[in-house]
């Protein structure tokens, strides 16, 4: 069985090789997603949690994921490696 991972930033599934990170010298970045991280850096720097936990809404309403569902996400975020403090 293949472990399930989730984007230490924005908790999207990262279901295939794809969708993983990359680190500076392009080598897949495990902790976080393309979309998130690439080339060693995070790809919005400057987004806070909560502009994030609203990006995070936003798809996820907009792919018609129940509203339980949608906080529990966003109530997970802060608990995510980049948000931790």
């Amino acid at each position: 069985m293949q472990e399930k991972r989730f984007c230490q930033s924005c908790l999207l599934p990262i279901a295939t090789h794809s969708m993983t990170g990359t680190n500076a010298d392009g080598s897949p970045n495990k902790k976080f997603c393309w979309n998130c991280y690439r080339n060693g850096s995070f790809t919005a720097p400057e987004i806070t949690l909560q502009e994030m936990e609203q990006k995070v809404k936003k798809v996820l309403e907009a792919n018609q994921i129940p509203a339980n569902v949608i906080d529990l996400s966003i109530n997970y975020l802060p608990r995510l490696v980049r948000w931790r403090n």
